[in-house]
């Protein structure tokens, strides 16, 4: 009986001490995961600081270049602007940094490239002023003095084909014709009447081909002549090119040939 008793209590002790020792090791995982999650926390606590620092780092930084004076902002624009520049091929190596970063250098330089291009413009502007005044004469215009103003516009934009352009006076005594780039036949009325002139003093027109052009004159009952003065007759120049002479209302000579240009 007494041995029954003591064998159930060892039993019992041995259950007591078994469910003990799985309380002690439950409560040594709470406590390694309190302490766990207390260094966690810690470590985040840490990283936030570190990152609140930098931010407030970086603030200052931006407040201070803020409060740059603007002498030095220019300056430090200028510095950058010449590195710039002076790593392209436009400028003198005589120009370019050698060493350092200083603005002093800096300006030293700007001013160099400044008087060496107020040098290059004066030379510039004296070239192009001795080539004003060397250039050579052109021609503007020719000038015919008619008797009839309306003829002779007919004759030379119907029948030589010639273009009319605004002209300034507008008084009914003028009529501008374009007669190539830039140049112009001014026909001016007042004469008194027609006179001769010499054949070989005239003006010259080019036109697509000879034959052409003496077909519009038979339309329009126009006479012509050569060279020779032989009548509806066609020339041919040594170098191959037809010509024709005729008189313009007010007797002027005029040739037209197919020359090319």
């Amino acid at each position: 009986m007494i041995g029954m008793q003591c064998g159930r209590g060892f039993s019992e002790f041995r259950l007591f001490s078994r469910k003990g020792a799985e309380i002690c090791f439950f409560f040594l995982k709470l406590s390694s995961a309190i302490r766990r999650k207390g260094s966690l926390r810690d470590e985040y606590n840490a990283k936030r600081s570190k990152e609140t620092k930098e931010n407030t780092i970086a603030s200052d930084l931006i407040i201070k270049k803020r409060r740059v004076p603007n002498s030095r902002r220019v300056r430090n624009s200028t510095l950058l602007y010449y590195q710039i520049l002076q790593a392209t091929t436009l400028f003198p190596a005589s120009l370019r940094l050698r060493g350092g970063n200083s603005s002093n250098s800096v300006y030293c330089k700007m001013k160099k490239i400044t008087c060496l291009s107020i040098l290059l413009f004066a030379i510039l502007g004296f070239t192009s002023n001795l080539q004003a005044q060397t250039a050579k004469a052109h021609l503007n215009h020719v000038a015919l003095y008619v008797v009839d103003l309306q003829k002779s516009t007919v004759f030379y934009r119907d029948i030589i084909g010639l273009d009319t352009i605004p002209e300034p006076f507008h008084d009914g005594a003028h009529t501008w014709l374009k007669i190539g780039p830039g140049q112009a036949m001014h026909i001016i009325a007042g004469a008194k009447a027609p006179k001769e002139y010499y054949k070989n003093q005239h003006n010259c027109f080019s036109v697509p081909s000879v034959e052409a052009f003496t077909e519009k004159l038979k339309k329009n009952k126009m006479e012509w002549e050569d060279r020779d003065g032989a009548k509806m007759a066609i020339t041919v120049r040594v170098d191959n090119v037809k010509q024709i002479w005729l008189r313009d209302p007010d007797g002027y000579w005029v040739e037209i040939n197919d020359a090319k240009d």
